[in-house]
């Protein structure tokens, strides 16, 4: 009775993993495993290049863009203080402080 429900569930499990030969051929050795294993992460170098283009890109025009911040705040600056000479005296309060 045991043998019979212990046949019973290993049948199950096995079944439930849907086993295909190529599957079972990936388990024969360790040869096969690496075979099926590079074979599985097939493309990813390519589309991990790409990301990092991507991401140098995203980098460089931000960078970009904080020279061009920083280089218009000092334009701005240079022209308040040299345009507008009541700007650069310092504020003084009346004698009757």
């Amino acid at each position: 009775m045991i043998f019979f429900w212990y046949s019973v569930s290993v049948y199950i499990s096995v079944s439930a993993q849907n086993l295909t030969p190529e599957i079972l051929a990936c388990s024969e050795s360790a040869q096969a495993r690496y075979a099926c294993f590079k074979k599985g992460r097939k493309g990813e170098f390519e589309r991990a290049k790409e990301m990092e283009s991507i991401r140098r890109s995203a980098r460089d025009t931000k960078e970009e863009f904080l020279l061009v911040s920083i280089m218009h705040s000092k334009r701005q600056c240079e022209k308040l203080s040299s345009g507008n000479n009541a700007a650069n005296k310092v504020f003084t309060f009346p004698k009757y402080f």
